[in-house]
């Protein structure tokens, strides 16, 4: 499963800062548990065909699995009133004065 994984990406020079703004994003969309730009990949290494010079990594992603989103986070269990979920999810339902919010 896709959620299991923790991606790394080396990007070539100038790529890098682009990556970096969007990774979210870009975690989200490959549906992903974990995706870091890093300066060496470790890991199962892959190189793009499509972007010259872009490193790829994949290896198991650290954390527990959150039980309202899935998504592998270290942030599981951080939270003495909410041990089964996420970080973000805890934010995303119980914090006041969000966007679209209460």
């Amino acid at each position: 499963h896709s959620l299991d994984a923790a991606v790394e990406l080396t990007p070539p020079e100038g790529l890098s800062a682009l990556l970096s703004l969007y990774r979210e994003e870009i975690r989200t969309l490959t549906i992903v548990s974990q995706l870091n730009i890093v300066k060496a990949v470790t890991g199962e290494v892959y190189e793009s065909t499509l972007i010259p010079g872009l490193i790829i990594g994949v290896k198991k992603a650290t954390g527990e699995k959150c039980k309202r989103c899935w998504v592998y986070s270290p942030t599981v269990g951080s939270n003495p009133q909410h041990r089964e979920i996420c970080a973000r999810c805890i934010s995303n339902l119980f914090e006041e004065n969000r966007e679209g919010g209460k």
